[in-house]
């Protein structure tokens, strides 16, 4: 049976999230699940995803968007996302970010009470390891944008607020050592991308 890949959602309140986001080519994308492999990351499922922005406001700290998301997963089951920024050490905002399931009945009502939100469907595969001794979650995404295929690597640690800034570094510095991805500028969130897209 293929794993499914697992969620943040315990219901117990908001987490720092550690994330950068890179663009890759079709080759990358092609090649990457092998590199992770060598690196003891483990296949931990594949899935087609379904994102509604159902609020979004750019944060008064400067780092994007705060949003509320709600997610299909494979068609049938739905997390509730809500990620905003806050203040952090030094002048790096931090991400934060509280997630929890919601049952198809009031993922309906929410969609129905939403007008119009944006929406992006992709396709992942998430594997699951180890960054500087930390429990790392690294995800492989294909969407489409208009007539454009595009990919994209995540790389996400959950830790404290206070460390977060930090952790991005080094996630930064172990995706350039152990990847050899092409993209040096990380990539706009997914909302960014989409609003941009729908403005044409």
């Amino acid at each position: 049976m293929t794993p499914q890949a697992d969620d943040k959602s315990g219901g117990g309140g908001e987490l720092a999230e550690a994330e950068i986001k890179l663009a890759l080519t079709a080759a990358e994308h092609a090649q990457l699940p092998a590199r992770l492999e060598a690196l003891a990351f483990r296949f931990d499922g594949e899935e087609t995803l379904t994102d509604y922005y159902l609020e979004y406001a750019r944060s008064p700290y400067g780092g994007s968007w705060d949003f509320t998301r709600l997610r299909r997963r494979d068609g049938a089951r739905y997390l509730l996302t809500k990620k905003r920024w806050a203040s952090g050490t030094g002048a790096q905002p931090v991400r934060l970010e509280d997630e929890t399931a919601v049952d198809a009945d009031t993922a309906g009502k929410m969609l129905d009470a939403a007008t119009a939100p944006p929406t992006l469907t992709k396709r992942r595969q998430t594997y699951k390891g180890r960054i500087a001794d930390r429990d790392a979650s690294i995800a492989l995404d294909q969407l489409q944008l208009g007539d454009a295929t595009r990919y994209f690597l995540e790389c996400e640690v959950m830790t404290s607020a206070e460390d977060a800034a930090a952790v991005r570094e080094t996630l930064k510095a172990w995706v350039r050592a152990q990847l050899c991805i092409a993209a040096t500028e990380e990539a706009p969130s997914m909302l960014d991308q989409l609003l941009r897209h729908a403005a044409g």
